[in-house]
């Protein structure tokens, strides 16, 4: 009687397939564009109502808001300001992204803080707010609509 021999991958297969089943399993998601109203709702800003639009990719939320060239009339035209936030979640649900600062900023003394911003994905709600060494702040809130590229 014969036995049957079992051939075994060699080292550099194994750690191919391996690999590659790894990778195959994390979810990857396109990148997203969002077209956002919102308006302030602290500050010396309260109650402005804004436009602006969400772009996220990979590990990265930016905001970029439309702001006028100059902050009184006349305004001569209007520029993007970008903001750039960590992503700390993203997925189907939602996006959760995060801002932070710890640093002497002249006659205002040191800024000690975080920002966050949220956005659900189903409503389209979206939130920031921030917890800063002077205490917390509720920023803004606005809608966002998802759009297809």
């Amino acid at each position: 009687m014969r036995a049957m021999s079992m051939k075994i991958p060699n080292a550099k297969h194994f750690a191919f397939l391996i690999s590659f089943l790894i990778v195959s399993s994390v979810p990857v998601l396109a990148s997203e564009t969002w077209s956002c109203n919102f308006a302030s709702i602290s500050g010396p800003a309260k109650g402005i109502k804004v436009s602006g639009r969400i772009l996220i990719d990979q590990d990265t939320l930016d905001w970029q808001v439309l702001f006028p060239k100059r902050p009184v009339p006349p305004y001569d035209g209007a520029e993007w300001t970008s903001f750039k936030k960590k992503l700390l979640e993203n997925n189907a649900v939602g996006a959760v992204a995060e801002t932070s600062q710890a640093h002497a900023n002249g006659k205002l003394g040191p800024l000690i803080g975080a920002s966050i911003m949220t956005l659900n994905k189903s409503t389209g709600d979206l939130r920031m707010g921030s917890v800063m060494s002077t205490g917390v702040y509720d920023l803004l809130i606005g809608h966002c609509d998802h759009r297809i590229p």
